[in-house]
């Protein structure tokens, strides 16, 4: 996917604050839309109403791509099943300006169980984020600062069943 802003010269965004002065005239003040400033971070951010034609609309990754597979073993002793799955998300912006950058990550799943032949009893060992992907379920940009809530690490677990 690759959609971006056609016509949208008012957006109101954010940018890391400096000791620095953003350009005023010339081809980064008129064309090449906001721009942090040069110099050391101060902390908080800048609101600045900017063009951001040609930008990459927020939270539209680049690519996403999923699959998944089953695979059931029928045996006197039970059902044993292998389960897997991917998914990969592109680069993506959380803000209109394009500040905030989501990197690409790529998700791996994965559980392998058994079931007793009657159906009642199952245990399984399964993981999630196997590839420990660090990545942000969500992103607030605002004045005083940003802050993120990060998704679950790698994780694992033993499951039993029982079903009456």
């Amino acid at each position: 996917l690759h959609g971006t802003y056609g016509d949208y010269n008012d957006a109101d965004v954010y940018y890391p604050t400096t000791s620095g002065t953003p350009p005023t005239s010339g081809p980064a003040a008129v064309n090449n839309y906001c721009r942090i400033a040069p110099g050391t971070l101060k902390g908080g951010n800048s609101e600045e109403t900017c063009n951001v034609n040609g930008k990459t609309i927020m939270r539209t990754p680049t690519l996403t791509a999923d699959a998944s597979a089953d695979y059931h073993i029928p045996t006197s002793v039970g059902e044993f099943t292998i389960t897997g799955s991917v998914y990969y998300q592109g680069k993506s912006y959380w803000d209109a300006a394009n500040v905030f950058e989501e990197n690409p990550y790529t998700l791996l799943n994965a559980r392998i169980g058994w079931r007793s032949p009657d159906k009642r009893y199952g245990v399984s060992v399964w993981g999630e984020n196997l590839t420990d992907a660090v990545y942000s379920v969500t992103q607030v940009i605002g004045l005083f600062g940003d802050s993120q809530v990060l998704a679950k690490p790698r994780t694992w677990g033993v499951e039993w069943t029982y079903d009456w």
